[in-house]
């Protein structure tokens, strides 16, 4: 299975820094594991658009979700449900539910931590590790139902990369039939994605 591949070299940076020594290598761990789930998110539904022939430039995506005001794992998942049939959480199946409440607490921690302020929980090494491996368990997760569903993992980094069309769920009256629709859509960031055939 590639995507277990994918995953440990995904997070073999991750695991230099959980044995280290030094003072804040479980949190520098934790900020970049997170940084991972956030990455894998954005990949997959950058993936979707480029399988489609009205997006002949990765240059058209990219531009799009760079001018972005909430480029956020939440705005991700909104996008994907707002163009594929079956919604994110049930190609994940019955442990997402979990999974949600742990990214939930993973996300205040983060939210936290990268800017320097105190949790107030007194978050030991061993506490962060803990949220790591969460962490890695749910890029995992998604990596494997992702990989079954549209062919594409969310980790390989060449996502933007036309493929072989596998993907047969996307909703019909939310095409991306035509380029203009799906960037006034999406370079909103799903704050309300209605995609519309012309």
């Amino acid at each position: 299975m590639n995507y277990l591949k994918n995953v440990r070299e995904e997070f073999a940076t991750v695991d230099l820094l959980l044995p280290s020594n030094t003072f804040t290598g479980r949190t520098d761990a934790f900020i970049l594991a997170w940084v991972k789930v956030e990455k894998q998110i954005r990949r997959i539904v950058t993936y979707l658009p480029y399988q489609f022939p009205a997006f002949t430039s990765k240059d058209d995506i990219v531009r799009i979700i760079a001018s972005s005001n909430n480029p956020y794992f939440d705005n991700f998942v909104k996008g994907f449900n707002a163009v594929y049939r079956i919604p994110f959480d049930n190609i994940l199946g019955g442990s997402c539910g979990q999974f949600d409440k742990n990214l939930a607490r993973i996300k205040k921690y983060r939210n936290k931590i990268l800017h320097g302020q105190l949790t107030g929980l007194a978050l030991d090494a061993k506490q962060l590790q803990v949220e790591v491996e969460l962490m890695r368990q749910w890029i995992t997760l998604v990596a494997e139902k992702m990989s079954a569903e549209i062919g594409y993992d969310g980790i390989e980094p060449k996502a933007l990369e036309s493929r072989a069309l596998r993907i047969l769920q996307l909703d019909t009256n939310k095409t991306f039939g035509m380029r203009e629709s799906w960037k006034s859509s999406f370079g909103s960031l799903c704050n309300k994605v209605v995609l519309t055939d012309r």
